[in-house]
Protein backbone atom coordinates (compact mmCIF):
# COMPACT_ATOMS: atom_id res chain seq x y z
CA UNK A 1 0.00 0.00 0.00
CA UNK A 2 1.03 3.43 -1.24
CA UNK A 3 0.33 5.87 1.59
CA UNK A 4 1.29 9.09 0.16
CA UNK A 5 -0.86 7.94 -2.48
CA UNK A 6 -3.77 7.11 -0.22
CA UNK A 7 -3.40 11.23 1.22
CA UNK A 8 -2.62 13.06 -1.19
CA UNK A 9 -5.13 15.92 -2.71
CA UNK A 10 -4.65 17.55 -6.27
CA UNK A 11 -4.18 21.80 -6.29
CA UNK A 12 -7.53 23.15 -8.03
CA UNK A 13 -5.99 24.66 -11.12
CA UNK A 14 -5.90 28.38 -10.59
CA UNK A 15 -7.78 29.08 -14.25
CA UNK A 16 -10.77 27.38 -12.87
CA UNK A 17 -11.14 29.41 -9.52
CA UNK A 18 -10.58 33.34 -9.13
CA UNK A 19 -11.44 35.66 -5.76
CA UNK A 20 -12.37 38.77 -7.24
CA UNK A 21 -12.27 40.81 -4.60
CA UNK A 22 -9.98 41.00 -2.00
CA UNK A 23 -10.12 42.34 0.87
CA UNK A 24 -13.66 42.02 0.65
CA UNK A 25 -16.56 44.36 2.03
CA UNK A 26 -18.91 41.72 2.94
CA UNK A 27 -20.07 40.17 0.06
CA UNK A 28 -17.42 37.46 -1.55
CA UNK A 29 -16.91 37.63 -5.23
CA UNK A 30 -15.87 34.24 -7.33
CA UNK A 31 -15.68 33.57 -10.67
CA UNK A 32 -15.35 29.38 -10.85
CA UNK A 33 -15.26 26.29 -13.90
CA UNK A 34 -15.69 23.90 -11.07
CA UNK A 35 -19.08 22.35 -10.80
CA UNK A 36 -20.44 21.80 -7.69
CA UNK A 37 -17.30 22.47 -5.17
CA UNK A 38 -17.89 23.64 -1.37
CA UNK A 39 -15.91 26.78 -0.03
CA UNK A 40 -15.07 26.89 3.60
CA UNK A 41 -13.76 30.03 5.64
CA UNK A 42 -11.34 29.25 8.78
CA UNK A 43 -9.91 31.45 11.21
CA UNK A 44 -6.26 31.20 11.36
CA UNK A 45 -6.80 28.91 14.24
CA UNK A 46 -8.29 26.35 11.76
CA UNK A 47 -12.05 26.71 13.49
CA UNK A 48 -14.77 26.52 10.51
CA UNK A 49 -16.62 29.89 10.62
CA UNK A 50 -18.53 29.24 7.54
CA UNK A 51 -19.03 26.77 4.44
CA UNK A 52 -21.54 26.99 1.42
CA UNK A 53 -21.51 24.44 -1.56
CA UNK A 54 -22.00 25.92 -4.77
CA UNK A 55 -23.78 24.02 -7.62
CA UNK A 56 -23.34 26.61 -10.41
CA UNK A 57 -20.08 27.77 -12.74
CA UNK A 58 -19.14 31.45 -13.58
CA UNK A 59 -19.64 34.55 -11.52
CA UNK A 60 -21.32 33.77 -7.88
CA UNK A 61 -21.93 36.13 -4.78
CA UNK A 62 -21.65 34.65 -1.63
CA UNK A 63 -22.80 37.09 1.01
CA UNK A 64 -20.40 36.73 4.19
CA UNK A 65 -21.25 37.65 7.90
CA UNK A 66 -17.97 37.27 9.79
CA UNK A 67 -15.70 40.08 11.60
CA UNK A 68 -13.13 41.98 9.96
CA UNK A 69 -10.10 39.95 9.59
CA UNK A 70 -7.40 37.61 7.50
CA UNK A 71 -9.24 34.03 7.62
CA UNK A 72 -8.45 31.67 5.29
CA UNK A 73 -10.81 30.53 2.17
CA UNK A 74 -10.83 26.93 0.94
CA UNK A 75 -12.28 25.63 -2.18
CA UNK A 76 -12.55 21.96 -3.44
CA UNK A 77 -13.95 19.35 -4.83
CA UNK A 78 -13.56 15.80 -4.97
CA UNK A 79 -9.99 15.34 -4.55
CA UNK A 80 -9.44 18.79 -5.69
CA UNK A 81 -8.24 21.42 -2.97
CA UNK A 82 -7.16 24.58 -3.09
CA UNK A 83 -6.77 27.31 -0.38
CA UNK A 84 -6.02 31.56 -0.30
CA UNK A 85 -5.57 33.97 2.29
CA UNK A 86 -9.26 36.14 2.46
CA UNK A 87 -9.05 39.86 4.32
CA UNK A 88 -12.59 41.39 5.31
CA UNK A 89 -12.68 44.73 5.46
CA UNK A 90 -16.70 46.01 6.13
CA UNK A 91 -15.73 49.46 6.65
Amino acid sequence: INFNQLLSVNEINKESFTLLNNPTNGILRIQTTIPESIITIREPSGKEIWHKTIKNTGLVELPLNVANGIYLLTVENQNNRTTKKLIVNNY
